[in-house]
């Protein structure tokens, strides 16, 4: 009965398991060994549903254990498992990993119908909108907490499998076919930092009343289809039309191939456009026809800069009276006390997300410092079963503020005494810079720093305003000094800033671009550039550092001097 039924919805959402060719899991091993090569079938503690949920996991037997390699994110059709697609044609995609140096992941998403997040199903292909609002409004809350821990589950293991093997975050590649089309869609627009190029096949479940289109514009996407997919063919087509209208980086390739065949396919091809996004030196080759402009870093970005970390190791933790959030801070803390105290940090992430790891590598940078950096989301990412609309999560900026001045004050808390409750920024990136621009005006803030984001003009319309009620009002209600750290003219942030720039004349700003994209440089060693002058910035207003001052005051201010940084200020004295 099970099996009827899975292969029922399959039929009707086009997500067709014999396509695939489904092969038997292997039982994952429980304590595979770290940093292996080759072939893997894996495991790990999910702990929002107390599972053990696989993942199949490949890295090429010639990796030498040093390099960074480029990592691609494989989500499968709905009705198959982690296995199907790495199994598919004796294995074509591991063998083609291996020729062109890619890590593959390819997780579970829960279950094989969780959809990674994404609740449209044929016929909701683009150009189908009537369709895709009534399964929209079908959605039941269990229905809705599924797809919300698929999508987790998924990035949960991109970020494991990233951190273990130390892969490239900025060359992390995105794949998917049929429901995991679908899914590549929806992640694509949800995270558009992460990518640097994506690859739906044989899947257009977009709304294309609602898809905000606007953040996947400089994102490289390579479309496939099957022209004997009858089911989504026409919507391929007709995405593939708006899309090669719309100024987006964007290719499209039909084969003589049904839904399932396809897909052996056009593998050669997705490797061979993922490769023209692959160099790791000197920025990601341009696309096509975007005037030199792709996303992330530019091919003219400055070469990424490691940065040492401070004098302190730092611990990370969802702490049990804060466990909507992640705090960094020096694992020693007994070197801390009254005369030597913790300044405080609040950091919005990117896409307004919970997710309390996605900048560890920048937060930890600042904690080595000797910060308590506060991140919304605990480390394991969302566990809530998201309602159908977004909400807005300023206030968990202001959360992490008020756990620290209760700690502070606790005798029993290790953070007792330890703290400078004085001494508070808000930051974020994105949508997470928004959040720090909407909460600034609470008088224990004592700087703002906003990073690859800035208010959105009056009449905007954009997914980070159903998440954040920061705007132009917000600037008006600034007390402290603020800086903003953008990713120059191709920052999709970049007119917002420099708006913000323009508009604020009541306290000290700084404006400092680098020319990196809206992606930044967070998961370089040590944060890279961005890293480095945010950690200046918070020595120079939370500490008074009068070394770290030089950074940003005067004519001849360090980085007034450095020639890939572009600097306005005003009221910097």
């Amino acid at each position: 009965m099970a099996i009827r039924q899975s292969l029922s919805f399959c039929t009707g959402a086009m997500l067709v398991v014999a396509a695939v060719g489904l092969s038997a899991q292997v039982p994952p091993s429980a304590t595979p060994r770290t940093r292996a090569t080759g072939d893997q079938h894996r495991q790990y503690y999910f702990a929002p549903t107390g599972q053990q949920l696989p993942y199949r996991l490949f890295v090429p037997p010639a990796w030498d254990g040093k390099a960074s390699l480029p990592i691609i994110l494989m989500l499968h059709g709905g009705g198959a498992n982690e296995n199907a697609y790495m199994d598919m044609s004796d294995g074509l995609l591991p063998k083609l990993a291996a020729q062109h140096g890619y890590i593959v992941v390819s997780p579970l998403g829960l279950t094989p119908l969780g959809a990674f997040g994404n609740p449209l199903r044929l016929p909701a292909v683009y150009g189908e909108s009537a369709a895709a609002a009534t399964q929209r409004a079908a959605v039941t809350p269990v229905r809705q907490r599924e797809l919300s821990l698929s999508e987790l589950d998924v990035i949960t293991v991109l970020d494991l499998v990233t951190e273990e093997y130390g892969a490239d975050r900025s060359r992390t590649f995105l794949a998917g076919h049929s429901m995991g089309s679908g899914g590549a869609w929806h992640l694509a627009a949800r995270y558009p930092e992460r990518w640097r190029a994506v690859a739906p096949m044989s899947g257009p479940f977009i709304d294309a009343t609602t898809y905000p289109f606007d953040l996947i514009r400089r994102l490289p996407i390579f479309m496939t289809e099957g022209t004997g997919a009858t089911p989504s063919l026409e919507g391929s087509r007709a995405l593939a039309k708006f899309m090669r209208g719309g100024n987006f980086v964007f290719e499209y390739l039909e084969v003589d191939g049904n839904h399932g065949s396809m897909v052996p396919m056009v593998w050669p091809r997705v490797f061979e456009f993922f490769n023209r996004y692959k160099p790791s030196t000197g920025g990601q080759t341009p696309p096509p026809g975007s005037g030199g402009r792709g996303f992330g870093a530019p091919a003219d970005a400055p070469p990424p800069r490691p940065v040492a970390p401070g004098p302190f190791a730092v611990h990370a933790e969802s702490y049990p009276t804060l466990a909507t959030h992640t705090a960094y801070h020096p694992a020693a803390l007994e070197s801390f006390g009254p005369s030597k105290r913790l300044p405080i940090v609040s950091w919005g992430n990117g896409a307004c997300a919970r997710n309390g790891s996605a900048f560890a590598t920048f937060l930890t940078q600042i904690a080595s410092h000797g910060y308590l950096a506060i991140s919304i989301g605990s480390k394991a990412g969302d566990a809530r079963g998201q309602a159908p609309a977004p909400t807005i999560d300023d206030q968990m900026l202001l959360d992490a503020i008020d756990w620290a001045v209760k700690e502070n004050g606790d005798r029993a808390s290790r953070f007792y005494n330890r703290l400078d409750t004085a001494r508070i920024a808000v930051m974020g990136q994105s949508c997470g810079g928004l959040q720090a621009l909407a909460v600034s005006h609470d008088p224990r803030v004592t700087t703002t720093v906003v990073m690859n984001s800035g208010a959105f003009p009056p009449g905007a319309k954009s997914p980070a305003l159903s998440q954040s009620a920061g705007s132009k009002e917000s600037l008006t209600r600034l007390h402290g000094a603020v800086a903003y750290i953008i990713g120059g003219p191709t920052d999709v942030a970049y007119p917002n800033a420099e708006d913000d720039f323009a508009r604020i004349t009541t306290v000290p700003v700084f404006k400092a671009n680098l020319n990196v994209g809206h992606g930044g440089t967070y998961r370089q060693p040590g944060g890279g550039w961005f890293g480095e002058v945010a950690v200046a910035w918070l020595d120079y207003r939370l500490k008074g550092s009068a070394d770290a001052a030089k950074w940003f005051v005067g004519a001849d201010c360090r980085l007034c001097t450095e020639p890939v940084w572009s600097v306005q200020k005003k009221g910097m004295r």
